[in-house]
């Protein structure tokens, strides 16, 4: 533990990052897994998080989506809704947008999205209710949660992500 927290303050220090692939145990997989630390370095400067250890677990998908992207507009892929709820957001003056966001990234969960708010879990719970309703959608369908999680992370990895948000607490995946 101690020697962690040196080697996290001496990057930190030193302004550097350290990217850290997935677990593997024949050094003959050694070069997959250096292209993976690297990738974790290079998707965690481009999308600016602050970490110094970054790990590729964390940004496999955004990996996914930098190959995805480099042929195609990464945003043709997000879900409408995600797109006609940031509208109603600007129209409205409302935040239904992160509120979507961090429910999502909460699993679900009403109480850790409405302490990550700020806000009571009435206001979430209601939030909720009225998204689904304003966008004739369904929460509860397994497909439609991926679709719209996977959509937040494409405005996350394209830097639009940051345009709708509305506090300090935007989470990071």
């Amino acid at each position: 533990e101690g020697s962690m927290n040196e080697f996290i303050e001496f990057l930190k220090a030193n302004h550097l990052k350290c990217g850290i692939s997935r677990c593997f145990h024949n050094l003959e997989d050694i070069r997959e897994h250096y292209e993976q630390s690297a990738k974790a370095i290079e998707l965690g400067i481009r999308m600016k998080r602050q970490d110094v250890l970054l790990n590729y677990e964390d940004y496999a998908v955004f990996h996914v989506l930098d190959i995805l992207g480099a042929k195609s507009d990464l945003k043709k892929f997000c879900h409408p809704v995600i797109f006609e709820l940031i509208e109603y957001d600007k129209k409205n003056n409302t935040n239904y947008t992160e509120s979507l966001h961090i429910y999502l990234s909460k699993a679900l969960d009403t109480a850790e999205s409405a302490k990550a708010l700020y806000i009571h879990y009435n206001t979430m719970r209601f939030r909720i209710e009225k998204i689904q309703t304003l966008m004739g959608i369904d929460l509860r369908d397994s497909r439609l949660l991926l679709h719209l999680h996977l959509s937040f992370m494409i405005l996350d990895f394209t830097g639009e992500l940051e345009n709708i948000k509305s506090t300090d607490t935007w989470l990071a995946y």
